[in-house]
Order: structure tokens, then sequence, then C-alpha cells
């Protein structure tokens, strides 16, 4: 399975940090394992939505859609910020 991610505009960007050194990001490596495992062989487009914010008191979030055979999976990542 090739892995592609894109930027706001749709254009290919080089693979996450956690991609180049999975040997010591143990929580990348994992999470990473199992979307290959759900995604399989299937065809999967990834959109990806980050937030940044000015306060203190609110939270960083970052979503992916992942779109596969015409339906719509959302993984929600926060931190307090």
């Amino acid at each position: 399975m090739k892995v592609t991610y894109l930027d706001e505009q749709g254009n290919e960007i080089p693979s996450t940090p956690a991609e180049y050194d999975k040997e010591t990001n143990r929580v990348s490596n994992q999470l990473i394992e199992w979307l290959e495992a759900f995604i399989g062989d299937r065809e999967a487009t990834v959109y990806r939505m980050v937030t940044e914010i000015d306060e203190k008191n609110e939270f960083d979030w970052e979503q992916l859609y992942f779109e596969i055979e015409n339906k719509v999976y959302v993984l929600d990542f926060y931190q307090w910020g």
C-alpha cells in the first residue's frame, strides 16, 4: 500500500516525520500499522485539516478524512494549547 499525503491545495507532500523513524516512535508506528490494516488493498484518498490557535487555553486539533469506497472516516487528534 502506498500512502500519499496532500497539502491544502491537493499537492503531494513528503511523508510525515513519524514515518522517517518508526523504530523510535512506537505510538505513531502502531497507528500507521492499524491504518494500513484498516485500509488494506482498497483505494483511499486522505484529506488533512489542521487548526492553529492563538489562545493559550484552546485546543489545537487536526482531522484526517479517509475516503474509501464512497465512505468517509474521520480521525481526530487534539492537543491542549
